[in-house]
């Protein structure tokens, strides 16, 4: 879900909307997809409107449903999963620079915001994040329709936001305590290597002795910061590029396993099988 055509998930660069620091967007995903591990500066905000999106963020997998509002903290590492069509959502991105000036000496603040398909919040915790979530729509309408002074209307919001996240649900924690930048460039360097050679042989031992590591540790260390194994994620690429090419090509059905870097044909409709959940020559005939 809110990928880009190119398929490539690292450490993404938001870009803000003209005139506007933040970026916010109506997202239509049309099939089954899934958005790798990466990470971004930005402070990213999630409304659900329809399907449903499985997050994976360290050791963390829950699935949110319409009516969950999503919140991924500056430099969270997370990856989502939509194993439905027509997941729709609002996305808000924030640049952190906004949260800085509010932040108590020498900490830093992780907001946390439960999921209303839980059941168990309380009424003020309900009340808030409706609130979250009407300012965000409001945001969304504000940037499509542009009237006069919409950009200091849009902001306006956005302070309300960030108002609600440090009142009722920021977790503060010492500085010292975010994680290691060398995870996030061994991680980013590992992630864009994958996606610009998806279609090689890659191995979990290649891979390591490229960051210096033994295969163990980088084996648990990609698994910690992700919350999926490495040879799990290498076959998710993969199958995202391949998917693209049954409804974009002609190739045959043989070639586009060989072309993305399948070692046989069985291996890839098995893996196409438990992630779309329909096989390829299915996905092949909706292009006819």
């Amino acid at each position: 879900m809110f990928s880009d055509k190119d398929g490539k998930y690292y450490h993404e660069i938001v870009s803000p909307e003209k005139n506007v620091p933040v970026r916010i967007f109506f997202s239509n995903d049309r099939r089954p997809s899934y958005v790798p591990p990466h990470f971004h500066e930005d402070i990213e905000m999630i409304y659900l409107l329809s399907g449903s999106l499985t997050v994976s963020s360290g050791y963390k997998r829950r699935t949110f449903f319409p009516g969950d509002l999503l919140l991924f903290n500056s430099n969270e590492i997370h990856s989502t999963l939509s194993e439905v069509s027509d997941t729709t959502a609002y996305v808000l991105q924030i640049p952190h620079g906004l949260f800085q000036p509010y932040y108590p000496s020498g900490e830093t603040s992780v907001f946390e915001v439960p999921a209303v398909s839980s059941g168990t919040l309380s009424c003020d915790a309900s009340a808030q994040i409706s609130h979250l979530k009407e300012l965000i729509l409001t945001c969304y309408e504000l940037q499509s329709r542009r009237p006069e002074f919409y950009q200091i209307l849009i902001m306006n919001n956005i302070y309300r936001i960030l108002y609600i996240l440090f009142h009722s649900f920021s977790v503060f924690q010492p500085a010292s305590r975010r994680q290691n930048m060398k995870h996030y460039e061994r991680l980013s360097f590992l992630t864009t290597y994958i996606n610009e050679h998806y279609s090689e042989s890659l191995s979990l031992e290649k891979l390591a002795d490229m960051v210096s590591v033994a295969p163990s540790y980088l084996s648990k260390f990609f698994r910690q910061e992700t919350g999926t194994t490495l040879t799990s994620y290498i076959s998710s690429v993969r199958l995202e590029h391949a998917y693209t090419d049954l409804l974009t090509t002609d190739y045959s059905i043989n070639y586009v396993a060989e072309k993305n870097g399948f070692a046989s044909y069985a291996m890839f409709v098995q893996k196409f099988k438990e992630k779309y959940l329909c096989t390829p020559n299915q996905v092949r005939r909706r292009k006819s």
